[in-house]
């Protein structure tokens, strides 16, 4: 065994090539010159190593087979495959000759005795049948065929019926299907333009309904302030969408689009209006977070809470661009906002600020005892915000009497105002001394 056993690795090289040469054959290619060495060598060591393989048995008498394999199989694809199978139908007809002959031979030789006329007589008759069953076999075969050919387009025409048939239903069905879906889309599409038009009109009294209640509410707060000179406020449902609107005509009013640059009811109304156009009005303009944070302005100027707690709470609330109007903030952090909306409440700030130094402030004796008991001077204009944002109850009424008018204010006019005044003014000046 151990002498054979270098001989597996070209014993299964020898099977392949062998089985790649009966390929080759198949394609008429049965005698390449790389075909032939290889089945020459094949052979050559088959020849030299036959006791080896013979000898050893088991998977090298294996590799002895592919070698004997890989020697014969160009003859053997050649005797098959060769001239499109004429080599192998003329040895199938040799074959059967003298296998016909050679039966024919021992019938005859039983019959008349051994000898040439036995011998004639057995060629004789292996020749009958190769005289004339060819043709009548070619002719059979040809009526056969064409019999077949006839039954298969018969067939086949048949089947091509049943498909233009089947086809035809399909059609048929796929038609109807259509018109069904046509039908029921033509109806889906009338239902969706009347729900839009219905959308579209109660967007429409939505938004006519909005502008009116928003010019009400302004045409109230231009009385309140005119009657009270009272300062900014926010109405719960619609103080978001006013104070957006200020916020956007006071940045057109920057950016030079509004002529005259003022803050006029007229453009108000006019931004109001374009806030509304989109359809997204209601998403944008009248949500939760919207409605927190108008709710934390007003306790800031009603003195509930100061400014830093409703700054903390705009914050939180992130109210980024999509809940805003389209206007652009510098940043989105809340102070930003907050800013922009609470103008009006510099404003009114910056002229009780005047109020104050002039001694005109409805609260001035309060305001300067406030500012005695935390040994501060008298307040700049900044000074006086920030007292105001951090200390919010002292102005709003609620430690102090609200505002009173033009005729309740002899208290603090003529001596009276001027007492005020340098009371404030040593306690200014005491406060740099120290």
């Amino acid at each position: 065994m151990a002498s054979g056993a270098w001989l597996l690795a070209p014993g299964l090289l020898a099977t392949f090539l062998g089985f790649a040469n009966l390929e080759n054959a198949r394609r008429g290619q049965a005698f390449r010159p790389m075909t032939i060495f290889w089945s020459l060598a094949a052979g050559y060591v088959c020849y030299h190593n036959f006791l080896d393989l013979y000898h050893a048995g088991d998977l090298s008498a294996l590799a002895g087979l592919g070698l004997v394999f890989c020697a014969v199989s160009p003859v053997v694809g050649w005797i098959w495959w060769g001239q499109n199978g004429e080599i192998r139908r003329r040895l199938f007809k040799a074959a059967a000759f003298v296998s016909l002959a050679a039966a024919s031979l021992v019938l005859w030789s039983a019959l008349v005795g051994a000898g040439v006329v036995a011998a004639g007589l057995a060629l004789a008759t292996a020749f009958l049948p190769f005289l004339s069953i060819r043709k009548r076999l070619e002719r059979r075969r040809a009526r056969w065929r064409a019999q077949r050919r006839a039954r298969h387009q018969a067939r086949m025409v048949e089947l091509q019926v049943q498909r233009e048939r089947q086809a035809l239903m399909r059609d048929q069905q796929r038609t109807a299907d259509l018109e069904r879906e046509l039908e029921a889309r033509e109806q889906r599409i009338a239902t969706l333009r009347s729900d839009e038009e219905r959308r579209v009109s109660k967007l429409t009294l939505q938004r006519k309904e909005i502008a009116e209640q928003v010019r009400l509410l302004r045409e109230e707060e231009v009385e309140r302030v005119r009657r009270h000179g009272d300062g900014l406020r926010f109405h719960p449902h619609y103080g978001f969408l006013m104070a957006e609107a200020w916020r956007v005509l006071r940045a057109q009013i920057a950016r030079g689009e509004r002529i005259p640059a003022a803050e006029h009811d007229a453009f108000f109304y006019q931004v109001v209006d374009e806030l509304l156009h989109p359809d997204d009005f209601r998403e944008r303009y009248f949500h939760e977070k919207g409605r927190q944070a108008v709710t934390a302005v007003n306790r800031y100027l009603a003195g509930q809470e100061p400014l830093a707690s409703v700054r903390d709470l705009l914050g939180h609330l992130k109210l980024g661009p999509a809940l805003l109007a389209p206007e652009p903030l510098r940043d989105y952090e809340g102070k930003a906002l907050l800013e922009a909306w609470l103008v009006p409440q510099r404003r009114h700030q910056s002229r009780l600020w005047e109020n104050f130094r002039g001694g005109r402030h409805p609260a001035q004796e309060q305001v300067i005892q406030f500012l005695r008991e935390r040994e501060q001077g008298l307040p700049s204009e900044r000074e006086w915000r920030d007292l105001w944002d951090n200390h919010p109850a002292l102005f709003s009424g609620i430690i102090l009497p609200p505002v009173r008018s033009e005729g309740t204010r002899s208290a603090t006019s003529g001596d009276g105002v001027q007492r005020l005044w340098s009371v404030v003014s040593s306690i200014w000046k005491d406060a740099r001394v120290r």
